[in-house]
């Protein structure tokens, strides 16, 4: 390489030793954020109990009201069966296309699949809008 060139690829280079850099801060700070998290949640559960034990609903302190949120949830049906009456239900109900979605991983690896099979630059999936590439930088230390 000469002249311009050269001062190019040292200036590429630099700006890679700074992406890397950079990438061991990010990395260090989630593992900071994690840990910081995972004792948020200790003092979280513990002030939980106690509320539950005192019979509390709630406790305004100096920094606020801490209280008790009630969350109910349940399962996706799993077996055949299980989906195929909770379907149903849904179908009976006239709710059925609004609630049945697809994830939009699972479908991307539907696509890709599909789309390997079919071997054909112009594969598309009824209903679904083409595809759009885009690319990201891969880092992986030495």
């Amino acid at each position: 390489m000469e002249g311009k060139d050269l001062m190019d690829l040292k200036k590429f280079n630099a700006l890679i030793d700074d992406a890397y850099e950079q990438k061991e801060i990010v990395a260090k700070r989630k593992l900071d954020f994690e840990k910081e998290k995972k004792a948020l949640a200790a003092f979280q559960e513990k002030i939980l109990f106690i509320l539950q034990e005192n019979d509390m609903e709630k406790y305004a302190s100096k920094h606020g009201t801490v209280f008790r949120v009630k969350r109910e949830s349940v399962r996706v049906p799993k077996g055949p069966e299980e989906k195929a009456e909770f379907f149903a239900w849904l179908k009976n109900k006239g709710i059925y296309d609004e609630l049945v979605t697809v994830n939009s991983v699972t479908l991307n690896a539907l696509y890709k699949q599909e789309s390997e099979v079919a071997n054909d630059p112009d594969f598309k999936i009824p209903g679904i809008a083409e595809s759009t590439v885009t690319f990201r930088l891969g880092m992986r230390a030495e």
